[in-house]
């Protein structure tokens, strides 16, 4: 019941105090790592106000203000595209007074400068820099105004800086140099590629990897379910971090794109848990899921026009989904054939998705570890891939559609009934004549006796 960390910290800027307000969402138990907040046991050490949210973050301005903070200023990692409702950035400024400017981050958007309104009324500056310093943001704050803006760094020209400046670039440069000399290694070149595996939409260039199939989602997918020798393979896509150029390959590429070192492993589990889980990844859709799941082995539709019946609990992972509810994922088969949700089939994917509950997937915490300690890290295993199954060629003929293979396809409508034709019309007429004779003769043959 006590805060792990203080809530704001008070910095005289200019002669005035400015409070910094830190606000994580809830959404940090699962899209971290569940485990890390739990004792050996599994038993809650520490969590979030969750169920007091606004309140929670509302005692802490009024706290700063009260001990003569001018203005407030939270840096979140909240997000809003994807994030859960109610844990928005967003969220957060219509339910709240005080905060002047939220520099908001979690899910990866360029917001330059938007302005939202708080539950009085008054403005508030929404500031986020996209990810893997694409920006670099800058707040200013002036007598009576705040601005944000966000800077390339590729466009900062060194020339207009100060002596100083000029030397304090010097002085990181020499630090990164003299790193990046320790990790040549990383450099080797260990195949090439004929494509590059993306990320994005190849026509839009929008970030789809956590709601669409991709090439690089299917790559994954297929170097973990190839060299664990599981049946499928599930593929958290929060968990890819970047593209795979075309043409040379190094270590280092390889590593940028799963650049957690997370274990792996395969476990046992029956098709309804594979079932639930593809549910539980596709409860988001349109809007982004770092749970989004892609596969290898396996191929699954999203209706989407079907609300998601995925129940979640106070900590946002999977709860359960009704037995009679209507489910948006359908026609799952693997292999090829229908999944069978009695039978039990072996998965490969990452330990923080399959035995810690990464992204809310409890589904399988209790399923039976089949391989463990034994299977290289992720990235290891994409770089074994790449050497030993792929004889170090990504080739365009497996790999050269940006959408993947069609092992994903997203309904976004439902499709309309085909008229009868006058074929179907009589089949009816016949089945309807025959059901009616027979009642007649059963009706006959009771009245005879």
């Amino acid at each position: 019941n006590k805060t792990v960390f203080e809530p704001y910290r008070i910095i005289e800027l200019n002669g005035e105090k400015v409070a910094f307000l830190g606000i994580a969402t809830p959404e940090s138990y699962t899209k971290s790592t569940p485990a890390y907040f739990q004792d050996e046991n599994g038993n809650l050490i520490y969590g979030f106000s969750q169920n007091d949210f606004y309140n929670t973050i509302q005692n802490s301005v009024d706290k700063a203000i009260s001990e003569g903070a001018t203005r407030v200023i939270a840096i979140g990692h909240l997000g809003v595209t994807g994030s859960t409702d109610g844990w928005k950035s967003t969220d957060v400024i219509a339910n709240t007074d005080g905060i002047d400017v939220l520099l908001d981050a979690h899910t990866h958007e360029v917001i330059e400068k938007a302005v939202f309104k708080n539950k009085n009324g008054d403005d508030v500056l929404l500031s986020s820099t996209g990810s893997k310093f694409q920006y670099f943001g800058q707040l200013t704050l002036s007598a009576n105004d705040e601005e944000t803006e966000l800077i390339d760094p590729d466009s900062i020209d060194l020339t207009a800086y100060t002596d100083e400046a000029k030397e304090e670039y010097r002085e990181v440069r020499s630090i990164i140099d003299k790193h990046t000399k320790e990790l040549d290694y990383l450099y080797e070149v260990i195949g090439e590629s004929e494509t590059e595996l993306t990320l994005y939409h190849p026509e839009t260039q929008e970030w789809i990897i956590r709601k669409s199939e991709t090439n690089i989602g299917d790559f994954i997918a297929d170097a973990y379910r190839t060299r664990s020798g599981a049946d499928i393979s599930l593929v958290n896509s929060g968990g890819i971090r970047d593209t795979l150029p075309s043409g040379d390959i190094t270590r280092k590429d390889v590593m940028d794109v799963n650049p957690w070192n997370n274990e792996m492993c395969v476990i046992k589990a029956t098709g309804q848990q594979i079932l639930d889980a593809l549910e539980h990844g596709a409860r988001n859709y349109p809007d982004t899921c770092g749970g989004f799941l892609q596969v290898s082995g396996i191929s699954y539709e999203i209706h989407s026009w079907i609300d998601s019946p995925v129940l979640l609990d106070d900590m946002g992972s999977f709860a359960e989904i009704p037995e009679n509810a209507e489910r948006r994922v359908a026609n799952a088969k693997i292999n090829g054939q229908q999944i069978n949700p009695t039978k039990t089939y072996t998965v490969a994917g990452n330990y923080y998705l399959l035995k810690q509950g990464g992204d809310g997937f409890t589904m399988f915490l209790d399923c039976e570890i089949v391989k463990h300690n034994e299977l290289p890290t992720d990235a290891q295993m994409l770089i074994d891939y790449i050497t030993d199954t792929l004889n170090g060629k990504i080739t365009a003929e497996q790999y050269g559609n940006a959408l993947g293979k069609g092992r994903i396809a997203v309904l976004d409508e439902k499709p309309s009934e085909s008229p009868e034709t006058p074929a179907d019309v009589a089949h009816e007429f016949v089945v309807s004549l025959v059901e009616l004779i027979t009642k007649m003769l059963i009706a006959l043959f009771k009245s005879f006796l």
